[in-house]
């Protein structure tokens, strides 16, 4: 018998192990649960309270609310509150073998149910389960903490921590990547996707590309505890986002639809998978201007999710299919709908409604450029400030860059406005150039050009800030910031302030 990869094969844990791979159950009394039910029904060990938080900073279930993944809500996962009894790990509390089963679960030592649940979490976060593989994860890796067992925690964190990217918990995120960098290859290939996915919320696509190359799909021997059929699904399918991601944003649109294409293959996908590249490919179409097509491979996730911005009693079903009502509305925005746009939003602004936090900003930043497009710009200043605010503790520039022509507007009409958030929307326009034009930008009418510090200076003097701010940002005196001001004045052929930076825009020189 192979050693098995979470360091155990026999005794108690590899009973664990065993009952997962088999679909039965992992102790007496458990009743016949299978790996896709018990991993939904596991509850003393993940309280929704976040009580079981791990040592070292472990997320608790506070962290890990019950949408878990792009778009991914089924019946009956942990905490759906449907009224049927506090849940239990077997089932249902109150239910005979559901009870018996919990006593016995309670009863085993750390290390069988650090095991069990590990086995648990790899088994449903290769089948594309991440609600029930963020749970199983997060209490796996407290139990294996608390056991001083090193291999299901790594095998644990590296998982977990692609959870967290996917949901835009950015940061811990990387802490959980970071966790145990000793641990197997299939453990390491996980935390370098979670690294990825990081590295292109925060636009970094150099990071990005180097992270996937080290997360190349580990071979089957080393895949982790063996799972039901189309097993290994999930793994590669997010590899192929994120790859389709990077390309998108360096311009290559083909290869990042071939990417998508080659995630698919022949064989039939489990349909949360499915449904992500779904996702990423109507996201793709959009990209290139193609809305129709984007709303033909949206179909099944827009009956789902249609509507789901028009009011507060539609977001249980709204959650489960956030990020595709995200992309609808994209491509309603493309085919120049702003108001079929905002109707197809899902509830991002309510904090009660459980929408990750990625979802939260591309929905909120896209509610922003369809009100400006309404002509709403009160609303889309309030979103955009809301958005920001959302966006800037974890990183997030992607969402920004990739809005094109129509964030770029809409923040630069933020900086005339004032903003709390002045430093991170002033970098986002520096790193948003205006579209190339057919001609090139035009000089000045006295002919002179601004310098590279004079142009910085321009930009400042979008802002709100005064000259003795301005000053201080630059690291630089007040009566060199005002020279500047007077040569910028001189140069534009403008008498005041707003007058330089719309003649500055008007010649895009910002």
């Amino acid at each position: 018998m192979p050693a098995s990869p979470l360091g155990r094969n026999t005794g108690p844990a590899a009973t664990a192990a065993a009952g997962v791979r088999n679909a039965t159950p992992v102790t007496p009394g458990a009743g016949p649960a299978g790996t896709a039910s018990l991993a939904r029904n596991i509850g003393p060990t993940i309280q929704p309270n976040g009580q079981n938080g791990g040592p070292h900073g472990t997320p608790g279930t506070s962290t890990l609310p019950r949408n878990i993944g792009p778009g991914a809500n089924t019946p009956g996962s942990p905490g759906t509150g449907n009224g049927h009894g506090e849940l239990s790990p077997f089932g249902r509390a109150g239910d005979g073998a559901a009870g018996a089963g919990e006593r016995a679960f309670r009863a085993a030592d750390p290390a069988t149910r650090a095991v069990a649940l590990a086995a648990v979490g790899v088994a449903e976060m290769e089948t594309g389960d991440l609600v029930a593989a963020g749970y199983a994860l997060a209490a796996g890796l407290a139990e294996a903490r608390a056991a001083g067992l090193t291999r299901p925690a790594s095998a644990c964190a590296g998982r977990l921590a692609v959870v967290h990217a996917v949901r835009g918990e950015l940061r811990e995120a990387g802490e959980a990547a970071r966790a145990y960098p000793g641990g197997s290859p299939a453990d390491r290939a996980h935390a370098h996707l979670a690294l990825a996915l990081v590295a292109l919320h925060r636009d970094e696509l150099a990071e990005t590309a180097a992270h996937l190359d080290r997360a190349a799909p580990p071979a089957p021997a080393d895949g982790g505890v063996p799972v039901p059929d189309r097993a290994g699904a999930a793994f590669p399918a997010l590899v192929a986002v994120a790859h389709a991601g990077l390309l998108e944003a360096r311009g290559d649109l083909a290869a990042a639809h071939r990417a998508i294409s080659a995630a698919r293959g022949e064989r039939a996908l489990p349909p949360m998978v499915e449904r992500w590249l779904a996702i990423a490919e109507a996201d793709l179409h959009t990209a290139r201007g193609d809305a129709a097509g984007a709303r033909v491979l949206l179909g099944p996730v827009a009956r789902e999710a249609g509507g789901a911005g028009a009011g507060r009693e539609d977001a249980p079903r709204a959650t489960g299919e956030a990020a595709g009502a995200v992309a609808l509305a994209r491509a309603h925005l493309c085919a120049g709908d702003p108001t079929a746009a905002l109707r197809a939003l899902p509830p991002w602004d309510d904090i009660e409604v459980n929408v990750p936090l990625a979802v939260r900003v591309d929905a909120g930043l896209l509610a922003a450029i369809a009100a400006r497009r309404a002509g709403d710009h009160r609303r889309a200043a309030r979103d955009l400030e809301a958005v920001l605010g959302m966006a800037g503790p974890e990183g997030f520039r992607r969402s920004f860059t990739r809005g094109g022509t129509d964030a770029r507007d809409l923040l630069g009409a933020h900086l005339d406005a004032g903003t709390a958030f002045w430093p991170l929307v002033a970098d986002l326009v520096a790193a948003m150039p205006p579209p190339a034009a057919a001609d090139p930008p035009a000089s000045p009418e006295t002919g002179e050009t601004l310098t590279e510090r004079e142009l910085t200076v321009l930009r400042y003097l979008q802002s709100m800030l005064s000259t003795v701010e301005i000053a201080g940002e630059l690291s630089l005196s007040v009566n060199t910031v005002k020279t500047h001001v007077r040569n910028i004045y001189r140069k534009l052929s403008a008498t005041r302030r707003r007058e330089a930076v719309r003649r500055g825009r008007e010649l895009r020189l910002i």
